[in-house]
């Protein structure tokens, strides 16, 4: 076998030898705090097995005599909200009302129109023994009536007299007064 020796290459002009050279980096260190003192760290152990006890019995329990009752002051009333009454409240109220009515006896057709302050219109009608309560305008009408929505609700409630309201002027009726007078009568 041939006794093979290594021998050193040499480098070439083109070529240039890459010299290692390793800086080394400084060490950064974050600053602490001045004095600052950690809490002591326990050593983790096996939780023990807890021995079962039994409950402490409680001592008799000691009777009293009943003390005096104070009166207690007298509780607040509180006014209950007004409820805002819109057109369908209105119309809900009328209906029960007037739903409980027996038209049978009407003959022809009866309707009047009613305008609500601020709120809208609707009618009410009785035509062939049918009842009805719409929100909508009724050309056809017997007559109109002009009313505050407070006047509505009285009128649904029952018990309204519509004859002090029509002198005083807080209801307004233009049209047939027989007919209106005639479906008064279910609202009484």
């Amino acid at each position: 076998m041939a006794d093979t020796k290594k021998t050193p290459v040499k480098p070439t002009a083109k070529e240039t030898p890459v010299k290692s050279v390793a800086k080394e980096t400084p060490k950064v260190t974050k600053p602490q705090p001045a004095a600052e003192t950690k809490p002591a760290t326990k050593a983790l152990t096996k939780p023990q097995p807890v021995a079962e006890t039994k409950p402490a019995a409680k001592p008799p329990a000691k009777k009293e005599t009943p003390a005096k009752k104070e009166t207690a002051a007298p509780k607040a009333t509180r006014k209950p909200k007004a409820k805002e009454i819109t057109l369908d409240t209105i119309t809900t109220a009328l209906w029960k009302k007037f739903e409980k009515a027996d038209v049978s006896k009407v003959d022809g057709v009866i309707a009047v129109q009613v305008h609500i302050d601020n709120l809208g219109i609707f009618f009410v009608a009785i035509q062939n023994g049918e009842k009805h309560i719409l929100p909508t305008e009724y050309y056809d009408r017997d007559g109109t009536l002009c009313c505050t929505a407070d006047n509505a609700m009285a009128i649904a409630k029952g018990g309204f007299d519509y004859m002090a309201a029509i002198n005083s002027g807080a209801i307004k009726y233009q049209g047939d007064v027989t007919k209106a007078l005639i479906l008064k009568e279910f609202f009484l």
